[in-house]
């Protein structure tokens, strides 16, 4: 079976190799978290080398010392480890303050959100890659394709150990290849890494709970607080593990000290009270709100909109199994006491509730928050295909339910793929070769790809991104007003033309109803007749580049 396994991670590989070299995303949050590397490797430039090199050094003699006390005492490795995730903490903030400061002028967390939003974790994955292989597009999906490799291969241990081979083999493989994660290691998220820091999670919890290894509880604690520390929205795992504990003490009776889990799964939670109290303290934006409370008031309207698009992210006939499986699961989990379909249930669940009530779905479905829904689809799927008397009938499915989303996957990834990318290289190299170091260029589009192909070709012209008025309110006369009073030569935009399709296009109705609030800065689209004034020959500008990739177009144009 594990040959089989490795086989289809072979074959997604092969699949993603050259989806991966895909431009950078543009209206896609790949941007934010590649900047987050970029603006790591300038301190660089802000702090002294030797201090980093004495940090590493620090790094490697706690790693050192933590693996030492961990083979003799695992008390001592958690009185080490605890205090050394505080300091390595309020070190991280530290230098991500004295940079904002440095760079910015002022302490605004506004400024330094790249490192602290999303956890330092996730924010040195991106380092990592940008330090080794350099500005490549395919560098920087690397760590999100190793990410879904880690979450099957940990749903084929977990299910298998809990199940039965088979069954462990086709939820692993289908997990891989299901559209909602598969689209999200092309454009590089965090979201398989936080799958992966669930399922390993959760594994090690199961296997306290029924071999009474007390280094799985460990190992556990050290998921827990890494995958805290890669996305902070991870913390829905904890609802996962206090649910299941509910139900082993109440429905199971199951013998277990559950005093040490609770005490290694508090321990856990230390960094999150430490991100709480910096986001409390230099947060203006309201993302707080994601530990402190749901994130909005619940709605009725929103209840089924995941389930809605689940056909989107899991496909038609997967969905369609998946709901046929669920009162299976239901019932094995009353009658049968099923703790690993109850733990299944509640990822979905806790996943579905908190996800329903976010805010940001008051005008559309996020597609990376459904993808936390998978793992348990991947599961429940197979329910019913196993009920199945001839396990032979179970396998022809089973294998043909695989290959079906291996070519949706695939089709979906590639088909018009160049409808789904702002061509970026050719304006980018043309800028290196044309226009003079010292000018200063206007960007607009956010979030988008620009700071990563300004490294790519090392470019030395100043970059800004302002917002000069309201979408509604743009006008050539304004934006040129603009311009020459902060002397910009040189203005960089994208076709608006709704051509940002993921490949859900549905997802994008959003865009031509975007509250524009200048505060933001942000403004998905440019005012449809500003575009047209500014393509054509005017007594303002000239157009001195454009380059198109299928239906998007990237424009450069010069004040005159």
């Amino acid at each position: 079976m594990k040959k089989i396994f490795w086989i289809f991670v072979v074959i997604s590989i092969l699949v993603h190799l050259y989806a991966i070299t895909f431009p950078m995303a543009t209206l896609e949050d790949e941007s934010f978290h590649v900047e987050r590397a970029i603006y790591i490797t300038q301190i660089l430039d802000v702090f002294n080398p030797l201090l980093f090199f004495g940090l590493i050094l620090m790094g490697i003699f706690i790693i050192f010392i933590l693996y030492k006390l961990y083979n003799k005492n695992t008390n001592y490795f958690l009185l080490v480890l605890v205090p050394s995730s505080i300091i390595y903490y309020f070190l991280i903030n530290y230098f991500a303050v004295q940079f904002s400061i440095t760079k910015f002028g002022e302490l605004n967390l506004n400024n330094f959100i790249w490192l602290v939003r999303y956890g330092s974790v996730s924010a040195f994955t991106y380092t990592l890659q940008l330090i080794i292989f350099g500005y490549r597009e395919w560098a920087m999906r690397l760590f999100p394709l190793i990410f879904s490799i880690l979450s099957s291969f940990t749903m084929y241990k977990l299910v298998s150990e809990h199940k039965n081979e088979k069954w462990a083999l086709f939820s692993s493989i289908s997990l891989l290849f299901l559209p909602g994660i598969f689209y999200f290691v092309n454009i590089s998220q965090l979201t398989t890494g936080v799958i992966f820091f669930t399922l390993a999670s959760l594994y090690f919890l199961l296997k306290y709970v029924h071999k009474k290894d007390k280094n799985s509880l460990i190992y556990m604690a050290l998921f827990l607080i890494l995958g805290f520390q890669y996305k902070e929205t991870f913390f829905l795992v904890y609802g996962i593990i206090f649910s299941y504990l509910v139900y082993l003490y109440l429905i199971k009776k199951k013998d277990v000290n559950y005093n040490r889990i609770i005490k290694y799964t508090l321990l856990s939670i230390i960094p999150m009270i430490l991100w709480l109290v910096v986001q409390i303290n230099f947060n203006p934006n309201p993302s707080v709100s994601r530990l402190v409370g749901l994130f909005g008031i619940f709605s009725f309207t929103h209840i089924f909109r995941y389930i809605i698009a689940l056909p989107y992210q899991a496909t038609l006939p997967v969905t369609i199994l998946f709901l046929i499986s669920l009162p299976f699961a239901v019932y094995n989990i009353i009658k049968k006491k099923d703790e690993l379909s109850f733990v299944f249930l509640m990822y979905f669940l806790v996943s579905l509730v908190f996800f329903t009530t976010d805010s940001l779905g008051n005008y559309m479905v996020v597609y990376r928050y459904g993808a936390d829904l998978l793992p348990s689809i991947a599961f429940f799927t197979f329910f019913f295909l196993e009920k199945f008397e001839k396990k032979k009938a179970f396998e022809i499915l089973s294998y043909c339910l695989i290959i079906f989303l291996v070519i949706s996957s695939g089709y979906l990834t590639y088909h018009n793929w160049e409808n789904r990318f702002v061509p970026m290289d050719g304006t980018f190299s043309y800028i290196k070769e044309n226009v003079p170091e010292d000018a200063r260029i206007l960007k607009t589009m956010a979030p988008n790809p620009y700071k990563f192909y300004i490294g790519k070709y090392e470019l030395k012209q100043k970059f800004k991104h302002e917002l000069w008025e309201n979408a509604s309110e743009q006008n050539i006369t304004n934006l040129y007003n603009f311009m020459k009073k902060n002397n910009y030569s040189y203005f960089i935009f994208p076709d608006p033309t709704q051509s940002y399709q993921s490949y859900w296009p549905s997802n994008y109705d959003w865009v031509t109803s975007w509250v524009y609030k200048p505060e933001l800065k942000l403004e998905p689209i440019l005012n449809e007749t500003l575009l047209q004034e500014l393509t054509i020959n005017n007594t303002y500008y000239k157009l001195v580049y454009s380059d198109k990739l299928g239906i998007n177009s990237l424009y450069l144009i010069k004040i005159r």
